[in-house]
């Protein structure tokens, strides 16, 4: 039986020909975010408890001011003064000061700084707003954080999938957050605890990806059910990514002939779930 596009990416991540729900794998990661909450404490456990004076890769990591900032008091602005020499002396590569970024899970959409197929991590629990542009994403704690930032590795479950399939189209006024608060409806606040939620359909062909604020709304939301990643349909995301209207911080840099998308350097698209699951 094949794989699920969950599967793919953690399988690819871990170099195993397969994997199945419940596996553990020590998996590498593609691209990871930190902000001016978790930065502080990941880079503390990163030096003192690992031992790690650098980072596995300054050009895979994003790191923004947005939490706290504009400092609103002291204790504030101390986050932000910790998150900014940790960036600068780590050498990150997509730091974002005040004012020049904005949230974290709208800025590495916007500066295409996360692609489909790619294994991604945040430390932040809406993470999985990335899986709008079909790649594994997931939130993880500042401890985890630590661990990606010294190893560029971390261990995962591989989850059991479920899989959605709306049809027709939305009626007028309707839109992608309208659909996703139905779904959590149906399933629960906890419908979708530590799984991955796949989305297809004809319907979903009619939410406009340009920019994907409707679709990553969708798929910010369903953290309110407890999913951990979550994806959309193929076409919509191409659709996306050749937008004008995106940015082309990425496409533009040195690095980016070193971050193809793991999709098309495969040339084996692993966006069609060929199975589902319910527990």
């Amino acid at each position: 039986m094949g794989m699920t596009m969950t599967e793919k990416i953690l399988a690819r991540g871990a170099g195993k020909e397969t994997v199945v729900p419940g596996d553990l794998l020590l998996a590498k990661v593609d691209f990871a975010m930190g902000h001016d909450l978790t930065i502080p404490p990941a880079g503390r456990i990163m030096r003192e408890q690992m031992g790690a004076e650098k980072i596995w890769d300054p050009d895979r990591v994003a790191v923004t001011q947005d939490h706290f900032q504009p400092a609103k008091d002291a204790a504030s602005a101390t986050l932000g003064r910790l998150t900014r020499e940790f960036s600068q002396q780590m050498g990150i590569k997509w730091y974002f000061e005040v004012g020049q970024g904005g949230i974290c899970h709208t800025v590495l959409p916007e500066n295409g700084l996360v692609l489909p197929g790619e294994l991604v991590v945040g430390a932040d629990s809406h993470s999985c707003t990335y899986g709008a542009l079909n790649n594994f994403a997931t939130g993880i704690g500042s401890t985890d954080l630590a661990c990606v930032l010294a190893l560029g590795e971390l261990w995962f479950r591989v989850p059991e999938t479920l899989k959605f399939v709306y049809h027709n189209r939305l009626k007028e006024w309707v839109e992608a957050k309208d659909l996703i608060l139905y779904v959590i409806g149906q399933i629960g606040v906890d419908g979708a605890r530590s799984k991955a939620m796949e989305h297809t359909g004809e319907a979903l062909r009619y939410i406009d990806p340009t920019p994907p604020t409707k679709r990553s709304s969708s798929s910010t939301r369903r953290k309110s059910s407890w999913a951990s990643p979550s994806r959309c349909p193929r076409t919509t995301t191409h659709r996306f990514r050749r937008s004008p209207a995106r940015g082309s911080t990425r496409f533009s840099s040195a690095r980016a002939p070193t971050r193809v998308s793991p999709i098309c350097a495969a040339r084996r698209p692993c966006s069609r779930a060929t199975r589902s699951r319910r527990e």
